[in-house]
């Protein structure tokens, strides 16, 4: 029907399925490519808040109809060979349990996030994995959280990656081990402000290609712009400046 231009209204959990459904049409037919915007109007909103779109939805339309089209990357994913792709971050370990939670509230807001977090981390235990990053072994130890970011920020408002630029063709990395419980809320305390990528049980890499490997076998919990996934072996790769955005 001629459309070239999608614009969703919502938040981090509309952009990724919009976004696979955009990626997977503009594969198919590169001819007819789909461009997208985002009015955020969700819960975490967290894309948006990464690259300057106005948390306000009047402000966030007059932005849109006066920013430009820009390439940015597009997050791919395989989990146990099954093809997914991703807008902001995507995160193993304490996230997937952090995730369940807000989903089986029946509230939104950030007051229901940090009920969430705060009861995961009272629950949550490290899991056994090995992370490659471009084919070389990275990290071999229990993995508390693992965040693969194209975008800066995940949690509503956790500046997970403050380094992160959504066009450089590389994955911001971070990722923490087993811990003390004072030292999890001081990490937490840390990822509000970003200063997480100086503390010392924090180890943080780049990469164009990531795999993380469960060392039982046993199905590794993930979450994808904040929907959760189960897979024991994830592959991501960085598709470089793949769909036009308006940013």
């Amino acid at each position: 029907r001629g459309i070239t231009r999608i614009i969703s209204i919502g938040g981090d959990g509309t952009n990724h399925h919009a976004v696979n459904a955009i990626m997977r049409h503009n594969i198919a037919f590169p001819k007819r490519s789909l461009t997208y915007a985002t009015i955020p109007a969700g819960t975490g909103r967290d894309w948006s808040r990464g690259a300057g779109t106005p948390l306000d939805v009047s402000q966030a339309i007059n932005w849109i109809a006066n920013s430009r089209l820009r390439p940015i990357d597009v997050g791919h994913a395989l989990l146990d060979g099954v093809e997914r792709y991703f807008l902001n971050t995507s995160s193993v370990g304490i996230s997937n349990d952090v995730v369940q939670r807000v989903e089986a509230s029946s509230k939104g807001g950030q007051i229901t996030f940090l009920k969430a977090i705060v009861s995961s981390i009272l629950f949550y235990r490290a899991i056994p994995v090995m992370i490659y990053l471009d084919d070389v072994l990275w990290w071999d130890e229990p993995l508390y959280l693992g965040g693969f970011a194209n975008g800066k920020y995940f949690g509503q408002g956790l500046m997970v990656a403050p380094n992160a630029e959504v066009d450089d063709g590389l994955f911001d990395i971070i990722a923490a081990g087993d811990m003390r419980m004072f030292s999890v809320f001081n990490l937490l305390r840390q990822l509000y402000s970003g200063s997480h990528i100086f503390n010392h049980r924090v180890k943080i890499g780049r990469a164009g290609t990531v795999r993380v490997v469960s060392k039982s076998g046993a199905p590794i919990g993930l979450d994808l712009d904040g929907e959760g996934a189960y897979a024991a072996d994830i592959t991501y790769s960085v598709l470089h400046r793949a769909l036009l955005m308006n940013t």
